[in-house]
């Protein structure tokens, strides 16, 4: 996709952190139905739009796909909303849609937050684009850790601290 839509790798990486985590959260939480995010944003980016289709096809588009960093050095601003979409299970009707506000600007930050507040579910998630000496992605992907009810929320604390040891 970064390729095919011409983006540069600072879009390019927001951008294949947001495919990647859309697919991860559709894949385990929402399998069977078509799953859409859009973050709309005050960054350089601009809006960002994710749709995943039960039979995995993914595609999307950033408003301004050859766009530079600020001077934070992101393309994603922390002021807005993001936006899920999804449709109901076969024999379901209807949308369920959700907003929330948008808190850092970082992609795994704000897919997280929507799962804690619009999902009800504690978790954590890291998402990676890596890109070869050409500038072409080499490698996208991410864990989605999801505590599974009863658990301890020391235990999600205790994962988070080592994924992010990991680096």
């Amino acid at each position: 996709a970064v390729q095919r839509l011409g983006l540069n790798a600072h879009v390019g990486d927001a951008f294949g952190r947001l495919m990647t985590g859309a697919l991860l959260i559709r894949s385990t939480i929402h399998p069977g139905e078509r799953f859409q995010v859009q973050m709309k944003h005050n960054g350089t980016a601009g809006d960002l739009i994710v749709d995943c289709w039960p039979d995995s096809m993914v595609r999307g588009y950033p408003a301004n796909p050859e766009a530079e960093p600020d001077e934070s050095g992101n393309v994603v601003g922390p002021i807005g909303v993001v936006e899920v979409s999804r449709s109901r299970r076969a024999g379901g009707k209807g949308i369920h849609q959700s907003v929330t506000m948008m808190i850092t600007g970082t992609i795994q930050d704000e897919l997280q937050l929507h799962l804690l507040e619009s999902e009800q579910i504690a978790s954590t998630i890291r998402l990676e684009t890596v890109f070869d000496a050409d500038g072409v992605v080499s490698f996208a992907g991410g864990v989605l850790v999801q505590l599974l009810p009863g658990a301890d929320s020391e235990v999600l604390a205790a994962i988070i601290e080592k994924l992010e040891s990991l680096g």
